[in-house]
């Protein structure tokens, strides 16, 4: 099993207290958006095997603005295609699921700086081969391999915005603090103000 971490409890003050700050209260502006963008991650095994991988990764977010410089934001996220190979160098199987998170604006002229800090729980999955094992044919996946984890932890990402009208067209780096693979992701994204 891949080592497990525990989410920073100074985070889940920060974001326990964001409806709280002034200037939330009021009615917020809601989108729904896509990204899509390059996934990496450097996978490590118990056995202290690494390999850098590389896949197509998605979100699907919903969005709610509650002031100029606020805001959360709730994504499903793909970090690549499945995959049910067991080869050597290892290979990660596949990561997704679900990310709550706070948004923080900056306005820098006519576009805004993005801070975005939460909470992700990511369903991981990792197949190798173990090196140097030679398996009989009675017993032929003998050197085959499988970890996993899914627990919830940290995610953060810093990018640029900027908003023609009622459409939003973002950059974003992210990164997460999944364990044994800290995946990140790099997106090109489109909000939709719907409300």
């Amino acid at each position: 099993m891949m080592p497990r971490r525990h989410t920073p409890i100074s985070v889940l003050l920060v974001l326990g207290m964001l409806p709280w700050t002034p200037g939330l209260s009021g009615a917020a502006e809601w989108y729904g958006g896509l990204a899509i963008g390059r996934a990496t991650a450097q996978l490590s095994t118990p056995m202290g095997l690494t390999a850098p991988t590389a896949r197509l990764g998605l979100e699907v977010a919903a969005r709610a603005e509650f002031s100029r410089h606020f805001g959360a934001e709730f994504n499903y996220i793909e970090l690549g295609p499945r995959s049910t190979a067991f080869q050597l160098p290892p290979t990660i199987a596949s990561q997704r699921g679900w990310a709550m998170a706070g948004l923080t604006k900056i306005p820098a002229g006519s576009v805004n700086l993005l801070l975005k800090t939460g909470l992700a729980h990511l369903d991981s999955e990792a197949r190798y081969l173990l090196p140097y094992v030679r398996c009989t044919p009675e017993n032929p996946t003998c050197a085959q391999r499988h970890s996993e984890d899914h627990a919830v932890h940290l995610l953060w990402g810093v990018g640029s915005e900027w908003t023609p009208g009622r459409w939003k067209v973002r950059l974003l780096y992210e990164q997460f603090t999944v364990a044994g693979a800290h995946p990140e992701l790099l997106t090109l994204g489109v909000f939709w103000r719907v409300r």
